[in-house]
């Protein structure tokens, strides 16, 4: 047997040593005097270690190739006809106007008719494919829940009918501020498999400050409000709440809001996502990081599923964005594959015609976006590949080849990354 190219090596305190292999996600903690590395690789270990490294994979067949196994892996993954994801816009308008917020909204926009009967031919379209297990639908924007009578709520139904006719599964997502989530909403979603998440901004004061209505009235209250409503009609939340340095302390105290609900709580999840605007690595980093701690482990005591950030798996469980059967359609009927854009003409991948079939502006551009990911020399050679891939394909597309990560990572920073993930999962 041979040492993997995924694994990682990382001294310890007290003579030991973390051995990593990205390929099974697995770690073992070895006396450093067990074995010799050179860097974060294995060039040696007596028989006893070998083979109990190799049961987490950081000993592989002599045979072996890694690297084309993996790229074999991705192009299965990537590729899998049995889910097509669509994205809706039904209109780039909000009701709110939130600082950190990369959409440019558009007021006054709104899927019209036209566009509405382009969308409805093309789920009817998708459902009719051979080997579709499921339809995951899913509601962005702008607010989604606008005009919701008028575009989500007929795709929605429309989409229910179709999948229960072609034995198709259907789960619908809306990413809302959760501020227009009415009980004629909830209702009209019944017997649906449907699910959101809604954003709040840190506690009462904070989030109020940026999220107000056009007349100053806050809108935390109304929002913790509706989410309480979705849950006890049996519709899972995830709560993100975007929090910065300045506001992460306050995000305790959102635990007094929640703690109190029954049985309920079971379908509530909590996401502490940084805004991106705030950069780590400030002075006040190592206490900002001490807080997101404090506060999950808070939530978690008050009996809430929480997490902060998510831990990187791209190959295993990809963005759907990197996925073939995946799709985003704009309110006024341009083509997208990605959901962090802005939604213009020129950035625009194809338009949806009447009938429901794409009509791309480049015959290429799908086939040009499935050979991005992992293409580049640097992602075949770093050891965590198998759970970064080479970051997500709308990048890999817009970005030149070079031999850079294109995430920018360090050694330093993949040591770190494993680090994390090790503490997450095994440190209490």
């Amino acid at each position: 047997m041979k040492p993997s190219i995924y694994n990682s090596c990382i001294p310890l305190r007290n003579g030991y040593v973390l051995v990593y292999n990205a390929t099974t996600d697995a770690y073992a903690i070895c006396n450093a005097a067990a074995i010799t590395t050179d860097g974060h690789r294995i060039t040696a270990c007596d028989e006893a270690v070998e083979r109990k490294l190799a049961e987490i994979g950081a000993f592989v067949d002599d045979d072996a190739d890694e690297a084309a196994d993996l790229a074999a892996f991705i192009d299965r993954n990537d590729n899998d006809a049995s889910v097509f994801q669509l994205h809706i816009n039904p209109t780039l308008n909000c009701n709110f106007r939130c600082w950190y917020c990369y959409e440019n909204h558009q007021a006054g926009s709104m899927m019209g008719e036209e566009v509405l009967g382009s969308v409805l031919n093309l789920i009817t379209r998708i459902v009719k494919r051979p080997g579709l297990k499921q339809l995951s639908l899913s509601f962005f924007g702008g607010e989604p829940l606008m005009y919701f009578d008028k575009v989500a709520g007929p795709i929605t139904k429309h989409a229910a009918a179709e999948c229960r006719a072609c034995g198709v599964k259907l789960h619908v997502h809306f990413t809302s501020n959760a501020y227009l989530l009415t009980p004629h909403i909830l209702d009209s979603l019944a017997g649906i498999s449907t699910s959101f998440q809604i954003t709040l901004d840190g506690a009462r004061e904070l989030h109020d400050k940026v999220r107000c209505t056009a007349s100053g009235a806050g809108s935390y209250d109304a929002i913790v409000a509706n989410i309480h409503s979705a849950i006890l009609a049996g519709f899972p939340v995830v709560a993100r709440i975007n929090y910065t340095s300045a506001n992460i302390e306050s995000v305790l105290s959102i635990v007094e809001d929640f703690k109190h609900w029954g049985e309920e709580k079971e379908l509530l999840s909590v996401d502490l996502q940084r805004v991106w605007q705030d950069k780590e690595g400030g002075p006040s980093e190592d206490s900002t990081r001490e807080a997101v701690a404090r506060t999950m482990e808070s939530f978690r005591r008050a009996g809430l599923r929480c997490t902060s950030p998510a831990m990187l798996n791209s190959v295993k469980s990809p963005c759907y964005g990197d996925r073939r059967h995946n799709l985003l359609v704009n309110y006024d009927g341009n083509l997208f594959f990605c959901t962090a854009r802005d939604f213009t003409l020129e950035n625009s991948s194809g338009r949806l015609l009447p009938d429901g079939t794409p009509r791309w502006h480049d015959s290429e551009v799908l086939e040009r976006r499935m050979k991005a990911k992992f293409s580049r020399p640097a992602c075949r050679k770093c050891r965590i590949a198998p759970i970064c891939g080479g970051g997500c394909r709308q990048k890999a597309v817009e970005r030149p080849v070079t031999e850079a990560c294109m995430h920018g990572y360090s050694e330093r920073d993949i040591d770190t990354q494993i680090i994390r993930r090790f503490e997450q999962r095994h440190v209490l």
